[in-house]
């Protein structure tokens, strides 16, 4: 029966280990990162977010939905907001 030495299945487990954890360090400004206020690194700055589409209101007509940037309360209908 051969046995395997108590050290060396430390030795591989250690080392196994090591390369395991060795990629968690790479990138630490991931996708879940805190807040760039809150982070104690400094990471690159992220792509710019586009600005928000503008609120429109959309009410239902005869064939379709009108949508304006204001709503109005004149028109029956109301089908709700689209962003």
């Amino acid at each position: 029966m051969c046995l395997i030495p108590r050290a060396l299945v430390i030795t591989g487990l250690l080392i196994s280990a090591a390369l395991q954890l060795s990629g968690c360090a790479a990138l630490p400004c991931g996708e879940f990162a805190p807040p760039q206020s809150r982070q104690m690194i400094d990471c690159p700055a992220t792509a710019a977010v586009a600005p928000p589409k503008p609120t429109r209101y959309c009410y239902r007509s005869l064939a379709s939905n009108e949508c304006f940037a204001q709503p109005q309360p004149e028109r029956a209908g109301f089908a709700g907001t689209y962003p």
